[in-house]
């Protein structure tokens, strides 16, 4: 019964589109009543099938929706009314081949109305009247529980989409933008929602697309929100992912997300799959419900976001799990365009300045505009978390970041300062959570000619060179554009001295100036100049050039040859303009090492106005290169090497005279070298003789030098050693002036004997000897470290060997007993030293002395002189025979040493014989 009603019904309904006619009626506003999104359990799911029409004009379609219970004809659920999709099926595929994936989203609130299978999806316009059809079905669903139970008022007849499986898709796709070209159902919305499972394009010429297909007359006319969705799988062997993209690439008009899953075919969209269709697909890697499962997962949210308005949904059917601009899905490869999406409703919007297309350089636009989402939310209502974005371009230019006002407008800056002049589109997007809406505004740019520099600028190239100009430096374009070379030519002056070259781009003009020599003269050059906006914005300007002298590097015309000089002659002068030319005639400049004069190996230079002049240094010689560099005091100057030689000649010897005066100190020797007596400059050998007839002196050669030794003790000048000294040619004599520095020595102090008189006295003899001659006459004598006081010493100077002889009186101390030392201290003024002499003897057993022991304190060279002691010892013998004979005389015998203290006496002038012989006799 329920299959009769539903023919019945769609007969009325296939007339009704049979006498219809094309319309140019436009969509009406998206109803922004949506049904609520489904957050409970599964609904049951309920189908039908209706049939229409009898033999050949028959067909059916099958109606899969939310149910109160699962199966055929069971009554549909109260949750509604429920929005739609019309399914188209593959070819040769019957209706229930699409119940598994029907299911899966009526069980979400979504009524899906499946059509047979098509074999091609070229002819829209049988499609449109299918799809026409399908439509009047809900209208009848909707009115009555006739044809299901609980049907009435269930059917949400203003949203509602298209879709299919792979040619099905092809043909929901085809037929999508042309749902107004029939008027069956004045007031009727459009299908606002498109997606395809596996769709085929192969039926589609290449290149195909909405206009080609469309009959005659017909207008392409997308229903907001335009976005589809498209799903195939990786192992489609039927329709590739590649081939769809490419179709819907071609259209601006539709914003679409598309995925590849993961180890999906072709078929298993399907219940079944027959043997041949097998054979033209490859095999799933994953089971049909996992294939169902994923699709679905996306194909709900989407149906939710563009049939219900639910925005939230947007990013579970757009694959961005983490961000709003990020796409991500493990299951599938993703690609998307959402370039003609309209997923926001867009409301007033205003330009400043307003009520204009044209704008200039100076102006910038501003674009504001309100929106809300399609259900009518405003921003003040969206979540916090929730991303909202503007964006601002001109088409063709990179894009800037818009503004939201406070109260949620967008609003965007357009400068024109940087748009070329012509024609434009401003572009103003939204975006929601990712979800993105596209305006567009058609403008113009104005065009103001170009603006000369005045006065033109001269353009200076340098003599013989070549210069490099910009089109900016005579022309500027008050819309901002590059302005270019278009034409040159030369028109006055010396043409023939010039030439000129534009270069690729137009933005330079080089001028080469051709002529040699020293030519100056300018010339005047035409120059076309345009703006380079695709526009005929130009003019011509006329531009003097002019020719800056160029200061040439001087340059070298011949090389120098060697310069002959001789040793100690005359100088030469050498004109560095013979060899070096200064294109100026300037005066050269020239240096060596920086310096314009000095010493330079066996030469001195001095280079003056030009001029080199080289002159041989004393007594040097051999070959060198002076290296000059010359120049005129600006360029870069250049190498110019001038070869000499100086010639030797024999020079005579160099006598330095004053090392013939020789000082060296007494007792010493001293070392000349040879070489700082007398040298030879041309390095030739020199031979030396001596002469030394001098006894006292001693000069003797040994190697490079000559060794002076002076006699013992001996001081004072000599002149008597003659050095003689050759070079082979020339011969010198001299005398060697030779000057022995006196120097005090110390004298030589001898204990010669002493002679008892009695107990407690005796007769000391000791000599002095001092080869200075100045012999000190008075000494200290002590006994066992006690100095005797008033003691008189008598004494005889031998001149001859500077030695005086002296005897002294001495009375024992008291305490002087047995073993004695004697003591004789000799002081030299002159060295301020002592000369000491020590004996010891015995004085009680009338034993012998020891030997007498000389010592000389901080001296060296006293020496005691036992050629003399046979003559002291005479006089000392006398000396004792008065002495005794007087004591003999008062006393009569000496029988002891006296112990009494010898008394003081003072020294006599008469005479150091005459004060020895008082004193005996006092003691008597």
């Amino acid at each position: 019964m329920a299959t009769a009603r539903i023919r019945c019904l769609l007969a009325v309904g296939l007339m009704l589109t049979v006498l219809a006619q094309p319309s140019l009626a436009v969509h009406p506003q998206e109803n922004q009543e949506f049904s609520e999104v489904h957050q409970g359990p599964d609904f049951p799911v309920g189908w039908v099938t209706g049939h229409i029409g009898e033999g050949s004009e028959h067909t059916h379609m099958q109606v899969v929706y939310p149910a109160m219970a699962d199966g055929e004809g069971e009554d549909m659920a109260g949750n509604g009314p429920f929005p739609w999709i019309q399914f188209i099926g593959d070819d040769g595929e019957d209706m229930e081949q699409y119940l598994l994936l029907a299911t899966s989203i009526a069980e979400r609130g979504h009524i899906v109305v499946v059509h047979a299978g098509v074999s091609e999806a070229t002819d829209v316009d049988e499609l449109l009247s299918a799809v026409q059809l399908g439509y009047q079905l809900m209208i009848t669903f909707n009115e009555s529980n006739t044809a299901v139970t609980g049907s009435y008022g269930q059917i949400d007849l203003d949203h509602w989409g298209l879709a299919g499986h792979g040619h099905g898709a092809a043909a929901a796709y085809g037929v999508m933008p042309f749902w107004n070209e029939r008027d069956a159902t004045p007031g009727a919305h459009p299908p606002r929602a498109i997606f395809g499972l596996g769709a085929d394009f192969s039926s589609w010429e290449n290149g195909a697309h909405w206009d080609s297909l469309a009959p005659e007359g017909w207008d392409v006319d997308v229903a907001t929100p335009s976005t589809g969705l498209f799903i195939t799988g990786t192992l489609d062997g039927v329709a590739s992912f590649n081939d769809m993209t490419s179709v819907l690439n071609v259209s601006d008009q539709l914003g679409w997300h598309a995925m590849q899953l993961l180890g999906a075919n072709h078929y298993q969209f399907q219940a079944s799959t027959s043997f041949f269709e097998s054979l033209s697909d490859e095999d799933a890697s994953i089971t049909q419900e996992q294939q169902i499962a994923r699709s679905a997962a996306h194909i709900v949210p989407y149906l939710d976001m563009t049939l219900k308005g639910d925005h939230s949904s947007f990013r579970s059917a757009f694959n961005r799990p983490s961000d709003a601009n990020t796409l991500s899905d493990s299951n599938a490869y993703l690609e998307e365009n959402l370039a003609g999406s309209d997923l926001i409703m867009m409301g007033n919007q205003t330009f400043a300045p307003a009520n204009r297309s044209s704008f200039n350089t100076s102006e910038t636009v501003n674009w504001r505009v309100e929106w809300t989402l399609r259900d009518g939310t405003t921003f003040e209502q969206l979540p916090e978390a929730w991303a909202v974005e503007v964006e601002c371009n001109v088409l063709g230019m990179a894009p800037t970041a818009g503004t939201l006002l406070s109260d949620g407008q967008a609003e965007c800056l357009y400068p024109m300062t940087d748009v070329a002049p012509g024609a434009h589109t401003f572009q103003l997007q939204i975006k929601v959570e990712g979800a993105p809406s596209l305006l567009h505004h058609a403008f113009n740019r104005t065009d103001a000619p170009l603006q000369f520099t005045s006065p033109v600028p001269f353009i200076d190239v340098e003599q013989r060179g070549s210069v490099i100009v910009d089109a900016s430096l005579f022309a500027f374009d008050p819309d901002g554009q590059e302005v270019q070379f278009v034409e040159s030519e030369l028109v006055g002056g010396a043409i023939g001295n010039f030439s000129t070259s534009i270069s690729s781009s137009g933005d330079t003009l080089t001028v080469f100036h051709t002529a040699p020599g020293e030519y100056v003269d300018g010339a005047d050059v035409r120059l076309k100049i345009r703006a380079a906006d695709g526009l005929i914005d130009e003019g011509e300007v006329e531009a003097k050039i002019r020719v800056v002298p160029v200061d040439d590097p001087v340059f070298i015309t011949d090389s120098v040859p060697v310069q002959d000089l001789v040793e100690d002659g005359p100088s030469i002068s050498i004109t560095l303009a013979d060899y070096v030319i200064d294109p100026e005639g300037e005066v050269l400049r020239a240096s060596v090492s920086g310096e314009t004069q000095g010493p330079y190996g066996p030469i001195d230079f001095v280079i003056s106005e030009g001029v080199l002049t080289l002159t041989p240094r004393l007594h040097m010689n051999g070959a060198s290169v002076v290296h000059l560099l010359v120049g005129d005091g600006v360029n870069t100057p250049v190498e110019l090497d001038v070869p000499l030689y100086v010639e030797p000649i024999n020079d005579p010897m160099t006598v330095n005279s004053s090392f013939w005066d020789i000082e060296l100190v007494e007792d010493d020797a001293i070392a000349v070298n040879l070489s700082e007596m007398a040298w030879d400059l041309d390095g030739d050998v020199l031979f030396w003789t001596i002469s030394d007839e001098s006894p006292h002196v001693e000069v003797v050669r040994a190697a490079s030098q000559i060794i002076i030794t002076g006699g013992m003790d001996y001081s004072g000048y000599d002149d008597s050693v003659y050095l003689n000294v050759s070079d082979g040619t020339s011969t010198y004599n001299a005398v060697l002036n030779i000057t022995v520095l006196g120097q005090p020595d110390a004298p030589a102090v001898t204990i010669k004997e002493l002679n008892a008189v009695d107990e407690r006295s005796g007769g000391l003899m000791w000599w002095v000897y001092d080869p200075d001659g100045m012999i000190p006459s008075e000494a200290n004598i002590s006994i066992n470290g006690t100095v005797l006081e008033n003691l008189t010493h008598s004494c005889s100077l031998d001149a001859s060997t500077s030695t005086n002889r002296c005897l002294t009186f001495l009375e024992y101390p008291s305490d002087a007993n047995g073993t004695v030392e004697i003591r004789v201290a000799v002081i030299d003024a002159d060295l301020g030293i002592e000369s000491v002499a020590y004996q010891t003897i015995n004085l009680t057993g009338g034993g012998t002395a020891t030997g007498p022991i000389v010592q000389t304190d901080e001296s060296d060279g006293a020496l005691p002189l036992a050629t003399i002691g046979t003559i002291g010892t005479i006089l000392m013998l006398i000396v004792l025979i008065i002495v005794l004979l007087g004591r003999r005389q008062s006393s009569g015998q000496v029988t002891s040493f006296a112990t009494d203290e010898v008394p003081t006496v003072s020294e006599s002038s008469a005479g150091e014989a005459v004060g020895l012989l008082a004193r005996a006799k006092a003691k008597q």
